[in-house]
């Protein structure tokens, strides 16, 4: 069932050409009042993209985003947030949805008309497909598909586009609060699927997720942390970026942009540690991975106004260290009378044969005029500067003493994930010749953020 739905007028259009000139950026409401959680656009034809709302409604528009209808999954009612919209690679017309407060993984086989729910707990518990990343398609395959239970790390798995599903294992070693929230399959190594969600821990399969390796420690400073999106570089091969949130204004910092160069196996906290993060859009052109991140923060009434986060939205051309400042817009209020300030999601639609960038926030779908003299956003500048590296006999950290927070801290894990050393780095090198011969990683924290490095003894 569908209802029309009036927009805002006055639109215009953002040139995604990998130009690194912009000389403006405003955005545009072309939904307003109402909070919009997810965005996802039909890979054959970009200008159709749906839209995840409340009390199980969702968007669809035809003419990437000028004009919208309501679309009801199932019926229409109760609290549900539409975390989770996806479209199929291939058989665009089967649409994937889950939420908060959405029991089971819901699927369309028309374009999002009518649905069934396809996936349900197999103990009768809830189930919740509640993260923008919680699906994934098998990048050569891609009627096989993943999806993770928000609660209890239950992998699932189907052959069929996504009409019937098989328990594939469970994420072991969670605790009774930790929440997955995301997965993501390499694109060119389909075998090896990373998970992560509440507490920051990344867990990594490498032979499809049948089993799991666990890192012991968060990738985060604090375990209120939430991983909340991954996505590949559709630049350079083995490279994944992930965005986190966080919410207590006391764990900071923390959160903000990781990345991975060696697919996943370690990571580094990137940019913007003292910034809660959740929406992530990486696209390529020719000067590299133009990314664009939004921010998003858990309301604590006692920390309300303190956490940076919420109503920033920053853009990087090509991957590099320049960071623009986007965060200009008429934020509105929601159809909950709340100011929709958290950015859920961005999606590039077509509008007229050019790319347009939309995003979805707590009050509505922006979209993006020409950008042109954006003032330039900081990069973090306290990030450490750590150089590590190993002779098999000793590690050398460099950098690592800061005068104001002292020394950093580091751990040592075997490829199991078992700690095999943990301390405070007050002298250069660290002997590591007590360790039985095998693989380790290291992780270094200061509470501007953390780096990895993998070693072999």
């Amino acid at each position: 069932m569908f209802r029309s739905l009036a927009v805002a007028a006055g639109f215009a259009t953002l040139v995604l050409t990998g130009s690194i000139e912009l000389v403006s950026q405003t955005w545009t409401p072309v939904v307003g009042n109402r909070a919009i959680y997810s965005l996802c656009v039909n890979p054959k034809d970009p200008r159709v993209v749906y839209a995840g709302n409340l009390a199980r409604l969702c968007l669809r528009s035809n003419d990437g985003g000028a004009t919208w209808q309501d679309l009801e999954i199932g019926s229409w009612g109760g609290n549900s947030q539409i975390m989770l919209m996806a479209v199929h690679p291939v058989d665009t017309s089967i649409i994937f949805a889950g939420g908060q407060g959405l029991d089971g993984l819901s699927r369309s086989t028309d374009g999002g008309l009518t649905w069934n729910t396809v996936l349900k707990s197999p103990d009768a518990s809830r189930l919740e497909v509640a993260g923008s990343s919680a699906l994934a398609f098998h990048p050569t395959a891609p009627d096989t598909v993943y999806a993770v239970k928000f609660s209890n790390g239950q992998l699932f798995r189907s052959a069929d586009k996504g009409a019937t599903w098989d328990t594939l294992s469970t994420i072991p070693g969670l605790a009774g609060t930790d929440r997955i929230r995301a997965i993501t399959v390499c694109p060119d190594s389909a075998n090896v699927i990373i998970a992560s969600g509440r507490r920051a821990y990344m867990h990594r399969s490498t032979d499809g997720g049948h089993t799991w390796t666990s890192a012991t420690v968060s990738y985060s400073v604090h375990p209120d942390v939430d991983i909340a999106n991954f996505v590949w570089s559709p630049s350079i091969p083995g490279t994944v970026y992930a965005t986190a949130q966080r919410s207590l204004y006391q764990n900071s910092p923390g959160a903000g942009l990781f990345r991975s160069t060696d697919h996943g196996l370690t990571w580094a906290s990137w940019r913007f540690v003292d910034t809660s993060l959740y929406a992530l859009n990486v696209h390529a052109t020719k000067n590299g991975d133009e990314i664009f991140v939004g921010g998003n923060q858990v309301l604590f009434p006692p920390d309300s106004g303190r956490i940076k986060g919420d109503s920033i939205v920053l853009r990087n051309p090509n991957g590099g260290e320049m960071w623009q400042d986007l965060s200009d817009a008429p934020w509105m209020m929601n159809e909950r009378g709340d100011m929709g300030v958290n950015v859920w999601a961005f999606a590039v639609t077509e509008r007229g044969g050019l790319p347009v960038l939309l995003m979805a926030t707590d009050g509505g779908i922006y979209t993006s005029t020409n950008i042109t003299k954006v003032e330039t956003y900081p990069s973090t500048t306290s990030q450490p500067k750590v150089t590590i590296w190993s002779d098999g006999e000793s590690l050398f950290l460099n950098d690592v003493v800061n005068a104001d927070d002292g020394p950093m801290q580091y751990m040592i894990t075997d490829i199991q994930g078992r700690v095999t050393d943990r301390g405070s780095v007050t002298a250069q090198p660290l002997s590591i010749r007590h360790l039985e011969h095998g693989t380790y990683l290291v992780v270094c924290t200061s509470t501007t953020g953390q780096r990895t490095f993998l070693f072999q003894r």
